[in-house]
């Protein structure tokens, strides 16, 4: 909480998705979500919440180090990463939110990916901002996750103590064909093992110490904890390209997860239940939908609840 309290920590979202399979030509991160009460009817999305989270941290950091913030503002830096093609889009819907919300705009960076080469946009903008911002920590996340811990205080303070350049967050899994990369230990390194580069037999084999947990069973949400020092020396780092099938042809991708293969990584478990809810399909399908992510909010909402002290039936949808 101090670093947030001095300004040091800052947030980047990657929200240079649409939401085609989705069915809507909004970008991702500004799709209504049809929640009760959030945004008073006014703003409702995923960069909404996101935008909550970080102003309720910034609020609680504030508690006992008052002089701190005085001195440093106690702003967390939030970094928006869009696309040529959203990118108007979510500038506007960012205006809209600071309005409701009362976020201050000069502590909001709204940048496209087409800015700089692949992978260097991380660097390039976050270095020519430090000096401004005086930033130490940086946490990435993907913008479908409406569970997402923005700027989780608990990961920070963990990196903090250990002295960590960089932090993965992961969930255990419990499906072996379900569609998150899976964390893999080669040697002394960890790295991110792509579920299209992993064999079904090799999905679906069993821990021999532990026979009712897969042996691959730790899954990457694709949320991290980075320092400046490990961007500064990532930036240098030749990342392979990764190949793409799409129904019209092969895309080539980049992931900054290539980037910790060389690193000394730490892994944060979390409960799939509490941080983990992708927006990524139609409803029809079924799972990882608008109604999933709704319905994986009130359980969510109602641990924090009762971890207030404050008595609420598990099973209410409590939407806060």
């Amino acid at each position: 909480m101090k670093a947030i309290a001095e300004g040091r920590v800052a947030a980047v979202v990657l929200a240079g998705g649409q939401a085609s399979r989705l069915g809507s030509a909004q970008p991702k991160g500004v799709l209504p979500l049809g929640t009760r009460g959030l945004g008073k009817g006014k703003v409702d999305s995923l960069l909404f919440i996101q935008s909550a989270l970080i102003l309720r941290l910034q609020r609680l950091a504030a508690i006992g180090h008052e002089d701190v913030v005085k001195k440093s503002g106690g702003r967390i830096t939030w970094l928006v990463m869009t696309n040529g093609t959203n990118d108007v889009a979510v500038r506007s819907h960012i205006i809209a939110i600071c309005r409701e919300t009362k976020l201050s705009l000069d502590q909001i960076i709204v940048f496209s990916q087409k800015e700089t080469p692949a992978f260097d946009f991380d660097g390039n903008v976050l270095m020519k901002s430090r000096t401004e911002c005086n930033c130490t920590y940086l946490l990435l996340y993907c913008v479908d996750n409406i569970l997402c811990r923005v700027a989780g205080q608990w990961m920070i303070g963990y990196a903090i103590e250990q002295n960590a350049d960089c932090v993965l967050k992961v969930v255990e899994k419990s499906d072996p064909y379900e569609l998150v990369d899976k964390v893999i230990r080669e040697g002394e390194r960890f790295r991110v093992l792509q579920c299209s580069e992993t064999p079904s037999e090799l999905a679906e084999r069993r821990c021999p110490m532990f026979p009712s947990k897969f042996l691959l069973r730790k899954g990457n949400i694709e949320s991290y904890m980075v320092t400046f020092g490990f961007l500064r020396k990532a930036c240098d780092l030749l990342l392979p390209y990764h190949a793409v099938c799409n129904p019209n042809g092969i895309k080539l991708e980049r992931f900054i997860f290539d980037a910790f293969v060389d690193q000394d990584v730490f892994l944060w478990l979390v409960s799939t239940e509490e941080e983990y809810s992708p927006l990524k399909n139609q409803d029809a399908v079924g799972h990882c939908c608008l109604s999933s992510c709704l319905e994986s909010l009130g359980p969510a909402h109602a641990s924090w609840i009762r971890r207030a002290c404050i008595d609420a039936r598990a099973e209410a949808r409590l939407l806060v």
